[in-house]
């Protein structure tokens, strides 16, 4: 995630899970977004490929990454990884990804704490701290990350008041307020 969608986006929360996966992203404007190294336009690394350097590199043939490009080829890499792994083949998702564009603060937190706490909302687990797939742990930890962790606290105060929300959370009455009704 870090190496195609850090040089497009700020990535806030996730939650992987073993059937589907949830990812809050802000997207970059353009003048906050690297370059493609076209001398390395072919490598199969993308942290050789994109560079996160906002100044334009010097020869003629520079391009921006574009965000459905970027989740493309995440998602793609995946693919192709997890068919050797498992000595398989063929296509692995089986839908094209929903988007939802967020048009509040509120409505950005809210999506963070249903994120972080997808486990339970599935009851792969009785308490979201027990699943190790999500954000939550990076979050809170004091390790180096490249979630977005600055962003993600100012929008709930800080550190102390993002984990206490996330024991407060009650998915249906949430999930009532916003009207929304799960696939």
């Amino acid at each position: 995630m870090e190496a195609y969608l850090g040089s497009v986006s700020d990535v806030l929360s996730y939650a992987l899970m073993r059937n589907h996966f949830h990812i809050a992203l802000r997207i970059k404007a353009e003048n906050e977004t690297g370059w493609l190294r076209t001398a390395n336009a072919d490598s199969e690394d993308p942290f050789v490929k994109w560079s996160t350097s906002l100044d334009p590199p010097t020869d003629a043939n520079r391009k921006k990454p574009e965000i459905q490009f970027m989740l493309r080829h995440l998602l793609g890499a995946y693919s192709k990884w997890f068919n050797v792994r498992y000595h398989r083949s063929g296509k692995l998702f089986e839908e094209r990804h929903e988007r939802k564009i967020v048009n509040s603060e509120d409505h950005l937190r809210q999506l963070i704490l249903y994120i972080n706490r997808n486990p339970e909302k599935h009851k792969v687990t009785k308490a979201f701290y027990e699943y190790e797939w999500i954000s939550y742990h990076t979050l809170i930890s004091d390790s180096p990350t490249w979630l977005s962790r600055p962003t993600v606290f100012e929008l709930f105060q800080d550190k102390e008041t993002f984990m206490a929300a996330m024991k407060r959370v009650d998915f249906d009455d949430w999930l009532k307020e916003l009207e929304y009704e799960p696939r």
